[in-house]
C-alpha cells in the first residue's frame, strides 16, 4: 500500500472508533450509518489522495535485479565500463561482467598473480577495454586489450623502460582506446598501439615534458604535459601518425607551483589546475577540439565550491565526474558550505566562462549529471543516500516533469559514487562498494513502474 492509502486508511479508523464511542448508547441504524459515512469517506478520498500524493512523489523506480555481494568485503571497484547490455565492473583483481537483461554474471577476467589493476582506459572501442598492470603498489608495466564479449586477453605488451609510474600504483586518464589507436602516456614517451592486434604505431615526446594523461577528442589524440618551469601544456596529436597539431599551454604557473593538474575530459578538452600555497586558485581551463585555449572558470562559485567528484576516492582508474556539456552550456555541481546536503546545479558558458544560471537542492547532494537529449539528468539524494531521486531539467535550468524516485532505504545507504549506465528500460547503478551490508549489491538494475 502506499502512503497516502495507510494515511487515509489510520484517519478512517480513528474516525470509526471515535463514532463507536460516542453513540454506544444510541440504535444500531444510527451506528451502521455513521460506519457507512466513514467508509464512503475513505473511498472518495482515496482516489484523489493517492494521486496527489503520486504526483508530488513521481514515479517509482523499482529495483529489478542486484548482484550478490563480492569477497573480499573490503574490494572496491576501481571503475566501470559499458558494452550494449553488459557492465564491467573493474577490481584491483579482476574484471567481472554482468549482464543486465539476462540478469546473471557472463565472464570473470583475473589478473596474472601477484599483479594489481594500476590503469583503466576511459572508453572503450568495438567492445574493446584497455587496461594496465604492474607489481602492486609500483608501476604499470604491462598494457592488455580485453574483449568485452567474451573476457579474453587479445593481446599484452610490456612496456619496458617505458613503463609509467603510479601513485600507490594507480593513476586515472594514463591510457585510452579509440577505433584508431590505443594510447599510453609512459614517464617520458607517448606510445600507440593498434586497437585490435597490438601493433606498434607511433612515439611522441617533448623534451623536459612529461606526460601525465591522454584522452580522445574530436580533433585528435590529447595529451597533457608537466613541463618544469615551464608550467603544463595540452597537445592535440594526429591520432594515426602521432605528429603533433597543436600545443597550448595551460598555465603559466611553474610545475613546481601546481598542486595538481588533471584532464577533466579531452572531449570537451577540459583541465583543472590546482596551484599550491595559500593563495593558489583552482580553475577549470576549457579548450575548443583543436586545443586553442577558451576560458578559465574558478571552482569558487557563490553557492559553494565545485567539486567535479562528490567522492574522492572511489573508481580511481575512472572517475566519476559529474560536469556534462550542451552547445555552449556547462553544467557542474557546487557544493554548500555544509557539504554534500545542499548541492547546486550551476551552469558555466565553457566559451566565455560566464555563470548562466544555478539551480540550489536544499539538503540534497547531487550524485551525476547527465545529458538526455535536450533534458539534463541531475540525481539528487540525502546525506546518508536514501531516497535516490532522479529528476530532469531544461537547458535553461527549469525543472521538467516529476521525480524518478527509489524508496528501498537500504539499497543506497551510504553508497558513496555512483556510476549510471542505462540499458534498455533499466537504469544500472554501480556502487564502489563490493557488499551487500546496506541492502543492495555492488550492482543495481531499477526499472520505473
Amino acid at each position: 500500500m502506499t502512503l497516502g492509502l495507510n494515511l487515509l486508511l489510520l484517519i478512517s479508523i480513528i474516525f470509526v472508533i471515535a463514532t463507536v464511542r460516542s453513540r454506544l448508547r444510541r440504535s444500531a441504524k444510527q451506528l451502521i450509518a455513521a460506519g457507512s459515512a466513514a467508509l464512503l469517506a475513505f473511498a472518495l478520498g482515496y482516489w484523489p489522495a493517492d494521486r496527489a500524493f503520486g504526483a508530488l512523489r513521481g514515479r517509482l523506480l523499482q529495483v529489478a535485479w542486484t548482484t550478490p555481494s563480492e569477497r573480499p568485503a573490503t574490494t572496491r571497484a576501481a571503475g566501470v565500463w559499458s558494452d550494449g547490455p553488459r557492465v564491467v565492473r573493474a577490481r584491483f583483481d579482476r574484471l567481472i561482467a554482468y549482464d543486465v537483461e539476462q540478469q546473471a554474471s557472463t565472464w570473470v577476467h583475473e589478473l596474472p598473480a601477484r599483479v594489481e589493476l594500476c590503469a583503466m582506459s576511459r572508453s572503450t572501442s568495438g567492445g574493446v577495454g584497455l587496461i594496465g598492470y604492474g607489481p602492486a603498489g609500483t608501476t604499470c608495466t604491462t598494457l592488455a586489450a580485453i574483449d568485452l564479449r567474451t573476457g579474453r586477453t587479445l593481446w599484452t605488451r610490456s612496456l619496458g623502460s617505458r613503463r609509467f609510474s603510479a601513485s600507490e600504483g594507480r593513476e586515472a586518464d594514463r591510457i585510452e582506446i579509440s577505433a584508431r589507436a590505443a594510447v599510453v602516456a609512459g614517464d617520458a614517451t607517448v606510445m600507440a598501439f593498434a586497437p585490435r592486434t597490438g601493433r606498434p604505431l607511433w612515439r611522441w615526446s617533448v623534451p623536459g615534458c612529461t606526460p601525465r594523461a591522454v584522452g580522445n577528442g574530436p580533433g585528435g589524440t590529447v595529451v597533457l604535459s608537466g613541463c618544469g618551469a615551464r608550467g603544463f601544456t595540452v597537445s592535440v596529436l594526429n591520432p594515426r601518425t602521432g605528429r603533433p597539431l597543436r600545443r597550448t599551454a595551460v598555465t603559466d604557473a611553474p610545475e613546481g607551483q601546481v598542486r595538481s593538474a588533471e584532464l577533466v575530459s579531452a572531449h570537451p578538452l577540459l583541465v583543472k589546475i590546482g596551484e599550491s600555497g595559500e593563495r593558489g586558485r583552482e580553475v577549470l581551463h576549457t579548450f575548443d577540439e583543436t586545443g586553442r585555449p577558451r576560458a578559465a572558470i574558478p571552482f569558487d562559485d557563490q553557492d559553494g565550491k565545485i567539486e567535479l567528484e562528490e567522492h574522492p576516492g572511489d573508481f580511481p582508474l575512472r572517475p566519476v565526474r559529474r560536469f556534462a556539456v550542451h552547445g555552449d552550456t556547462l553544467l557542474l555541481v557546487a557544493e554548500g558550505d555544509d557539504h554534500r546536503t545542499s548541492d547546486a546545479l550551476v551552469a558555466y558558458s565553457p566559451t566565455t566562462g560566464e555563470r548562466k544560471w544555478s539551480r540550489p537542492q536544499k539538503r540534497l547532494a547531487i550524485k551525476w549529471i547527465r545529458l538526455t537529449g535536450d533534458r539534463i539528468e541531475a540525481p539528487v539524494s540525502s546525506s546518508t543516500g536514501r531516497h535516490l531521486r532522479v529528476r530532469n531539467f531544461s537547458l535553461t535550468g527549469a525543472k521538467i516533469g516529476g521525480d524518478l524516485t527509489n524508496d528501498d532505504q537500504d539499497i543506497f545507504f551510504y553508497s558513496g559514487a555512483l556510476e549510471p549506465v542505462t540499458v534498455g528500460e533499466f537504469l544500472v547503478v554501480v556502487r564502489a562498494d563490493a557488499t551487500k551490508r546496506y541492502g543492495g549489491g555492488p550492482i543495481t538494475a531499477l526499472r520505473p513502474k
